[in-house]
């Protein structure tokens, strides 16, 4: 793993803007099939006021899974740039299940012909009292 003040910019890790610095650092990346880890909020932190903070600061690793690292920005400014920290843990960490409307257990054709013997399709739906009794119905036949 190699962190650092890398100078280059580009919203794959995180920055507002691509700079050529940041191109060919991402070329090297892809060619290397290394990965980058980074906290996706800024680091720099210029003390002219016409400058944008952006996200310089990052990590590089190869043959390590993203998985077991984490990036976190410090709050402890010791220059104009805030330190990350990269935890890396002997395990993988766990990583939420994004919410679904079903599982690859779902049976489509029971739901299909459920939906085919139970609820009316030819129903016109005119008035907000329409679609709430409709909805209501298809609500209670779903197993």
């Amino acid at each position: 793993m190699a962190g650092g003040d890398y100078n280059a910019k580009h919203p794959q890790w995180g920055s507002r803007l691509t700079t050529p610095r940041g191109r060919e650092l991402l070329k090297a990346i892809q060619a290397e099939h290394l990965s980058h880890v980074s906290t996706g909020e800024p680091t720099y932190w210029p003390s002219d006021g016409r400058r944008v903070p952006d996200l310089l600061d990052f990590g590089v690793v190869k043959r390590i899974p993203l998985r077991t690292l984490h990036a976190e920005s410090s709050l402890d400014l010791s220059s104009d740039h805030s330190p990350v920290l990269i935890t890396a843990h002997s395990k993988i960490l766990p990583q939420p299940c994004p919410p679904t409307l079903s599982t690859k257990h779902t049976n489509w054709e029971a739901f299909r012909t459920i939906i085919r013997e139970t609820l009316p399709l030819d129903v016109p739906l005119k008035t907000d009292g329409d679609i709430e009794d409709y909805v209501h119905q298809f609500v209670h036949i779903i197993p």
